[in-house]
């Protein structure tokens, strides 16, 4: 047997761990310590019976934190304050006494806890814990009114299993009526509270202009760029092209917005489809599997150079979709504006002008090309990323002092190199390699595969990508396995949990609705199209699932087998003896009234197992059904 009020207590506690769990990580450490002890402290109180906090003393702290809390917000720091708030009153109400009211505060505040979270993240676990709270304050409701009326009730097993049965019944529709709001509500391009956090810049994207060393300091940045839901790609095709530098100011690589037009030649072959995900950034510039041909979604503004940016911020997560040729290779429009990709700074080091000066002279760029490729290998340069140290001529020093870089430095000098040598050239950022989930069938391309390359102009004025870090002595070991990365299987899990609920639900919006729409009306149209021979199959299918389920519920709505016994034996007295049964008398006042030993034992039997919350077992069954056949057996003999 258990109080009503031992379970409601439990249905408080994980109501309000279940609304504080994804905002804890989330708190100030002063909040964090506070929701903690009162926790600890409000189940000893209530098992002792005894409250840290008095009724008038528990009123005064709310307001001191609410006041508290008041005063430190701001336009730029409205949120933190705000669910700080929510959980200190919580911690409050968990150490002082809980009345019916003061347990429907709690569940009101730990809904509010857990909507608070999705100001801070969004993540699939939000979605878990929503329908755990929406289950426990839908049971802990039903239990107040119980409890409102009765405190002290006390309830057998059986009786418990009845009334939760029941209590999820109400959660279970109110999950459905949430799928069915979120399907159909207008969606808004931005959250209609977004008002209420400050701006805040994105952490990723591309920079707008490379110096060597810059790019390093992402190389231990696992933080999430994009997902790309493709077929699995070669290795060597998995550049994902952002930004092209194409102007050279002293050390420094920069992006000038009006470079010459270059085509796309016929590409030959099947395209390669992409959806792409792409995180909040900071720029503008969106990552392509080179080469791109096409892209959809999402309003684009293309340059001259196969560059495309988002005509918006992307200050959150979006999905656009791309057509790429990995085969493709763009030419440059007018051979007259070569020049343009051949300006170098003023002051070259002597070492590096003498490369260049050592292959100037070849009479064609593809010779000039190979014989500084055989260049880059002689000199047994390393890929590395720690260990760099800045100097006044990077290039100088990476080509023959140090002999170790990152990306942009093997870039940076074969571009430079290039460019002094008169062969056009150019820088390309973007990203290089990925991890494949097999389970999503998509790409994860994180911040540490950020990556620089080379596209240098060959005779026939066609663009030609080279990516010079693959002439380092390590770069098997280092950018080898870029593009044959396979995620481990639990991480494959997780990721692929992630990436469905941010495709199904973040990335929901007013287009996916539209979109939903013209599938249902092209399902329909289709639906009238069909003649009335191809509809009899599906037709009959659902019948006979309609059948099964009426079966299946005739079946669970058949009276428990202490009723049946209860209702053969009262057909049985009313038609042997005339005598109807009253509930409010009982069995036993039944018997009396038939004045029969055998009604006598039924209900003796039958009222110490059954109404004393027992089962009965098989020898119970079988000494009850003799009693019944006895009892029937008199009405033959009575008849003869």
């Amino acid at each position: 047997m258990i109080s009503i009020d031992k379970v409601l207590k439990i249905l408080v506690y994980l109501a309000t761990l279940t609304g504080v769990a994804p905002l804890y990580l989330y708190l100030d450490r002063s909040s964090q310590i506070i929701f903690a002890v009162a926790l600890f402290a409000g189940i000893i109180s209530d098992r002792r019976r005894t409250y840290l906090l008095p009724p008038m003393p528990a009123t005064l702290l709310s307001f001191l934190f609410f006041f508290l809390s008041i005063v430190q917000i701001s336009r730029s720091n409205l949120v933190q304050p705000v669910v700080n708030l929510l959980v200190l009153l919580l911690a409050v109400r968990l150490v002082s006494e809980k009345q019916g009211r003061h347990i429907l505060q709690i569940f009101v505040l730990a809904t509010f806890a857990l909507a608070s979270s999705t100001l801070l993240t969004l993540s699939p676990m939000f979605f878990f814990f929503l329908i755990v709270l929406v289950l426990l304050i839908s049971c802990g409701l039903i239990l107040l009114s119980f409890y409102g009326a009765e405190p002290g009730l006390i309830l057998a097993p059986r009786q418990w299993r009845l009334l939760f049965k029941v209590s999820l019944l109400l959660p279970l529709g109110s999950l459905l009526l949430m799928l069915f709001f979120f399907l159909i509500l207008p969606r808004t391009e931005h959250p209609l509270w977004n008002f209420l956090n400050a701006p805040v810049r994105a952490s990723v994207g591309f920079s707008d202009q490379v110096r060597p060393g810059s790019v390093a300091g992402l190389s231990e940045d696992n933080q999430l760029a994009l997902r790309v839901e493709t077929d699995r790609l070669a290795g060597d095709d998995l550049y994902w092209r952002g930004i092209v530098l194409n102007r050279l100011d002293g050390q420094v690589w920069k992006r000038e917005n009006t470079p010459p037009l270059d085509r796309i030649a016929a590409p030959s072959g099947q395209p390669v489809i992409q959806t792409v995900y792409l995180e909040a950034k900071d720029d503008r510039f969106l990552p392509l599997l080179d080469l791109p041909l096409r892209v959809s979604g999402i309003p684009v503004s293309p340059s001259g150079d196969t560059v495309y940016q988002s005509r918006r911020p992307l200050l959150k997560q979006v999905r656009y979709q791309v057509q790429s040729f990995p085969g493709a290779f763009p030419v440059l429009q007018r051979r007259d504006r070569q020049n343009f990709y051949l300006q170098v700074p003023e002051n070259i080091a002597p070492r590096v002008a003498a490369v260049a000066d050592s292959i100037r002279e070849l009479p064609s760029n593809q010779e000039k090309i190979s014989a500084l490729e055989t260049f880059f290998l002689n000199q047994q340069l390393s890929y590395a990323a720690t260990g760099l140290r800045p100097t006044q001529n990077p290039v100088e020093t990476f080509l023959f002092e140090s002999k170790q870089g990152y990306c942009e430095y093997f870039a940076s000098s074969f571009a430079l190199l290039l460019r002094l040598a008169g062969v056009p050239a150019r820088l390309v950022g973007g990203y290089l390699g990925g991890e494949y989930n097999q389970l999503g069938g998509y790409y994860l391309i994180s911040e540490n595969m950020a990556h620089v390359w080379v596209e240098v102009l060959d005779d026939s004025a066609r663009w030609r990508r080279i990516d010079p870090s693959r002439f380092a002595v390590n770069a098997a070991a280092t950018l080898g396995q870029r593009g044959n990365n396979k995620s481990s299987s639990l991480r494959a899990l997780v990721d692929t949990v992630d990436y469905y609920w941010t495709r199904i639900v973040i990335s929901y919006d007013l287009s996916s609705q539209f979109q939903l729409l013209r599938q249902a009306g092209e399902r329909v149209r289709a639906v009238r199209m069909v003649g009335f021979g191809d509809l009899v199959i599906p037709v009959l299918g659902i019948a006979g699932f309609a059948l099964l389920g009426m079966l299946f519920y005739q079946f669970k709505q058949r009276p428990r087998r202490e009723q049946r016994l209860l209702n053969r034996y009262l057909r049985l007295v009313r038609t042997r003896f005339n005598v109807n049964y009253d509930e409010r008398d009982g069995l036993f006042a039944l018997a009396e009234k038939t004045g029969h030993p055998l009604c006598n034992d039924f209900a003796a039997y039958f009222g110490r197992t059954v109404y004393r919350d027992r089962v009965l077992g098989r020898e119970d069954y079988r000494y009850l059904n003799n009693l019944l056949r006895q009892l029937k057996e008199l009405k033959r003999t009575s008849s003869g």
